[in-house]
């Protein structure tokens, strides 16, 4: 027996839906039938993709922009952010100073989750970050911000602030007070240091612990030689740490990574750690040693060691 398109269930339809953008969702079945306009037109979860136009024709924003979830911008170009006010999930890889500037309460009431992840852009995002360390944005629970940039006289919070991502450009030796002082119900933290980049450390006495924090990724691209300082002075307030990724980059490391000094922080600063990942360019010596390694914490046995290869 022989089946057609129009015999398709329509929860089999909107299944499909949800793994095409949504031009290619127009593209492909709009206009096929009334059935299925009417099912595309009660979907409300669209995500959306906006490339680089390369012939220069101007842009136009889509009829279906109060349908759209998920908005992924990789071009430079203004935007208003006020057609999609529905938007849960925005990302700019190519943020500029104007798309930061348009990121505002009013126009996306609803966001819950943001990412800027291109480091290479003018740092334009101290306005931004006034509004993400705060209330202006109660649905915002997760964050990636390449050039975090805090302002002297910023004394607000966000509660709602749970997944922190950032990679900063500059270290200024408040900015973890400020961090953890604006967002007290984080949850999860990444930090990726960039080469050459001097993490200045205040004292531990001036931030209290952190006991809502139970996940920490730390990507070095360069250790220095400040790597143990920095962990420590991290584990020294996350007591309460049960997940802990440390990834190192392949080009960094030229020696042998000191696994004892390693397992001395996780036992002295995180005895509730329960989830290890280590990413490192491991050397001839680990697996000469790999048993040594493994009786000097008792997570290390149930790690795979990741590593780069060369």
């Amino acid at each position: 027996m022989n089946s057609t398109i129009e015999t398709f269930p329509n929860e089999l339809f909107i299944e499909l839906f949800g793994y095409l953008g949504a031009y290619d969702l127009y593209g492909a079945f709009y206009n096929l039938n009334s059935r299925l306009n009417l099912l595309i037109n009660s979907f409300q979860h669209l995500h959306l993709t906006l490339d680089e136009d390369w012939d220069n024709r101007p842009r136009t924003t889509p009829f279906f922009s109060s349908r759209v979830r998920t908005l992924t911008v990789n071009h430079d170009e203004e935007i208003d952010f006020s057609a999609y006010k529905n938007l849960r999930s925005l990302k700019l890889s190519r943020p500029t100073e104007a798309q930061c500037s348009a990121i505002q309460p009013y126009a996306l009431p609803y966001l819950e989750c943001l990412s800027i992840s291109n480091f290479f852009f003018s740092d334009h995002t101290q306005q931004l970050s006034r509004l993400i360390f705060s209330p202006a944005f109660p649905r915002l629970h997760s964050c990636q911000i390449d050039r975090i940039t805090f302002d002297d006289n910023h004394l607000n919070s966000s509660l709602s602030l749970r997944h922190l991502t950032i990679t900063p450009s500059t270290w200024k030796v408040n900015n973890y007070e400020r961090i953890f002082s604006s967002c007290p119900n984080l949850t999860h933290i990444q930090i990726i240091r960039l080469r050459n980049l001097s993490f200045k450390l205040p004292s531990t006495c001036s931030i209290p612990v952190q006991r809502s924090i139970s996940s920490l990724y730390i990507r070095f691209y360069s250790l220095g030689g400040d790597w143990y300082e920095h962990i420590q002075w991290l584990l020294t307030i996350l007591p309460h740490l049960e997940t802990f990724q440390l990834i190192i980059d392949q080009n960094a490391f030229s020696v042998n990574f000191p696994f004892d000094l390693f397992a001395r922080l996780l036992t002295t600063y995180v005895p509730n750690l329960v989830h290890l990942r280590i990413k490192l360019p491991l050397t001839l010596d680990f697996s000469k040693n790999a048993h040594r390694i493994e009786q000097l914490h008792s997570l290390f046995p149930k790690v795979q060691f990741s590593h780069f290869s060369k």
